[in-house]
């Protein structure tokens, strides 16, 4: 299931990496919660990204990322920033939800950002 996991989230850097993203971290954990990916936009706006990897299309998108799941990221990044020294007002959580295709081996995108 982590290979799966990891899967996704390589995808997602690919993704990130692509609209001009420069990745920080991968998998920050610490006590009571774990980022994905944390990464800088252009604008110098710290993002931090939950990424999820699905066979089929889920009816509700933002389901897929329960508020319980969320509460723990932003404990995590809480963390980070206290430790980075990173200015809350330049902060943003986002979800990139990756379905996909066995087909063809690639996913569907969708970024759901400023969660």
């Amino acid at each position: 299931m982590r290979a799966r996991g990891d899967r996704g989230e390589e995808a997602a850097r690919r993704v990130l990496t692509r609209a001009g993203y420069k990745i920080i971290l991968n998998n920050f954990c610490v006590q009571g919660g774990e980022i994905d990916i944390i990464a800088r936009a252009a604008d110098g706006t710290v993002v931090f990204v939950e990424v999820k990897l699905r066979a089929r299309e889920p009816p509700d998108h933002r389901a897929v990322l329960p508020a319980s799941k969320l509460l723990h990221v932003r404990r995590a990044a809480r963390y980070y920033l206290s430790e980075h020294a990173v200015r809350p007002e330049r902060i943003r959580f986002d979800l990139l939800l990756l379905i996909a295709r066995e087909q063809t081996g690639n996913a569907r995108v969708f970024w759901y950002k400023n969660l």
